[in-house]
């Protein structure tokens, strides 16, 4: 995505949710590669972390809303987290109540300050997961990688091809983020490219073969492209032996 189509989705989200929420609205913060360089397109989401005041049911449904007009106007996935000004100034149990993306994107964001995307409020100060949190955090979720796929594959038949795909895909994106988070638990620094999380991830683990991760990420590169059943099912037998066997060496 070029600097200036950012710029445009930047200042859509804005007004969009500001039209909407008013007052309510506490802050927009970018998660992920929409204002970096990072950026895949048509494999990188558009994700957000939206802060409201308040959250009822009717924000949670106006949320959905919105998150489907911003996907058809543009074409791709946008992924929106949202909570509370307090969660996301002085949260309680940050490790419980806030999922891994969130806290992330607060981490993030204490590092880079131009994720915030919109504040009402000119100096605040957003809360950043100490190391502690970050361990805690990163290892839960490479759980939850972990039991989610199991489930999704055993609950679920895959002969459609369209379905395939997005399982396929959605392990890719689990390998790589299982990874991240690895390499955070261990050295306590975040990665932003795919391709730094593979170089990363080769130094901490010494003794583990990342072929796998290494033929996701090639993978990507041509994913429009992919359509025949053969090599999904490669795709995923890859996602889902890389998923196994890197949990496996987290946790031994």
């Amino acid at each position: 995505m070029s600097n200036k189509q950012s710029i445009s989705v930047i200042s859509d989200i804005n007004k969009i949710f500001s039209d909407r929420f008013d007052k309510n609205l506490f802050a927009i913060i970018s998660v992920g590669s929409l204002t970096t360089a990072h950026y895949r397109e048509s494999w990188s989401d558009i994700d957000i972390l939206v802060v409201l005041e308040q959250i009822y049911l009717s924000e949670k449904e106006s949320v959905s809303e919105l998150k489907s007009i911003l996907e058809k106007k543009y074409g791709k996935k946008f992924g929106i987290n949202v909570i509370t000004k307090h969660e996301a100034l002085r949260p309680s149990f940050p490790e419980i109540l806030l999922d891994g993306k969130t806290l992330q994107g607060l981490l993030d964001l204490s590092i880079y300050p131009e994720r915030l995307i919109y504040c009402k409020q000119k100096e605040v100060t957003f809360f950043v997961p100490n190391n502690k949190t970050i361990r805690k955090y990163s290892l839960s979720n490479i759980a939850m990688f972990l039991k989610r796929n199991r489930k999704a594959l055993i609950s679920e038949q895959h002969t459609e091809i369209n379905r395939l795909k997005a399982t396929a895909e959605r392990e890719i994106r689990a390998s790589f983020i299982m990874t991240k988070l690895a390499i955070q638990y261990k050295s306590g620094r975040n990665c932003h490219s795919y391709g730094e999380i593979i170089k990363r991830a080769k130094s901490l683990f010494l003794n583990f073969d990342f072929l796998n991760l290494n033929r996701m990420d090639k993978m990507i590169k041509h994913w429009n492209q992919t359509k025949s059943k053969k090599d999904l099912v490669y795709a995923l037998n890859c996602a889902d032996d890389y998923i196994e066997s890197f949990a496996r060496l987290i946790f031994k």
